[in-house]
């Protein structure tokens, strides 16, 4: 009960967000009084809107064929469900850290009571893990741009923090958040520090 109400009151939330429209954006632009500072909000809000969308996007696309590959790999094992692993490879995944490494045991687990083998189990794990290593060493870092991506101690912190007000759905919104205080602060002159320490070590401007 106490999952599924998070969830609803995240569905809820998103709803209300989306039914007010621009009226954040109007409410910020009543807050400043300088036609110059109106307009470098307006800037700020579009590259929230396009580096957001493109990165929401991207990873969303890579998840999906995260997805598909494990869900394959499960086949070839012989699990059953392997399509319901696969969607949960997907969903699981934009979890930071700890998503692959739920899907994993989760897979392991099914394998170790369909198989009947601690073996099948013990490569069910790694093969998963191999592929959402594969995932994000090497696929992620090359399909999304440089600037936007984190430091990784503070991606671990911020979901550690969301995830211990918010449980799971705390989990899955900090990234996106993470992401936006970035992109304020990589558009705004005085927090331009902040911005490239929130950056991974690559982050350059």
């Amino acid at each position: 009960p106490g999952f599924l109400s998070r969830i609803m009151f995240a569905l809820i939330l998103l709803f209300f967000l989306v039914a007010s429209g621009d009226l954040f954006l109007m409410k910020m632009l009543q807050s400043f009084e300088r036609f110059s500072d109106k307009r470098r909000a307006v800037v700020v809000m579009k590259a929230i809107e396009d580096r957001l969308g493109y990165y929401l996007g991207g990873i969303a696309l890579i998840n999906a064929g995260l997805g598909v590959v494990i869900g394959a790999a499960m086949y070839l094992w012989g699990l059953p469900s392997a399509i319901v692993l696969g969607f949960m490879a997907f969903g699981l995944n934009f979890v930071p850290f700890l998503g692959g490494l739920m899907g994993a045991t989760i897979a392991a687990a099914v394998a170790f009571v369909s198989l009947d083998g601690t073996w099948a189990a013990v490569g069910v794990f790694v093969t998963y893990i191999a592929l959402t290593s594969i995932e994000g060493q090497f696929i992620t870092p090359m399909a999304i741009s440089r600037r936007m991506r984190l430091n990784t101690t503070i991606v671990f912190l911020t979901v550690a923090f969301f995830a211990w007000i918010w449980s799971v759905m705390g989990m899955v919104v900090a990234l996106p958040i993470l992401i936006v205080i970035k992109i304020i602060c990589d558009e705004t002159q005085s927090f331009a520090t902040l911005g490239r320490f929130l950056g991974d070590v690559d982050h350059g401007r």
